[in-house]
């Protein structure tokens, strides 16, 4: 049936473009696959239920080891000296802006 629309007639005109190409021999090897499925033939298009729990497997792997979280940092301080603690309590601390934290 011919277009009465004039601008699919001169879209029909133009060049396809690369992902249009692409999807028409996606769909002719659809196509094809089909056919031979009708015929009990195999084809590349054919779902292969080991195969794709193959892939399944190695892109879950694959997944599961590129969200590891980064090995920490381990940051090496001077020791304590025990000395130099307040451990006696009675001896008047300040933090942050002054405020005193022990009294």
């Amino acid at each position: 049936m011919p277009h009465n629309n004039p601008h699919q007639r001169v879209a029909s005109l133009r060049p396809k473009s690369e992902r249009e190409q692409e999807l028409d021999r996606i769909a002719a090897d659809c196509v094809v696959a089909w056919q031979a499925a009708k015929d009990g033939e195999e084809h590349s298009r054919h779902f292969n239920q080991v195969e794709n729990r193959g892939r399944a497997e190695t892109v879950r792997m694959a997944r599961e080891t590129a969200n590891y979280p980064q090995l920490p940092q381990i940051i090496v301080t001077q020791p304590v000296d025990v000395e130099a603690g307040y451990n006696d309590f009675m001896t008047r601390r300040y933090g942050l802006g002054g405020a005193e934290k022990q009294e």
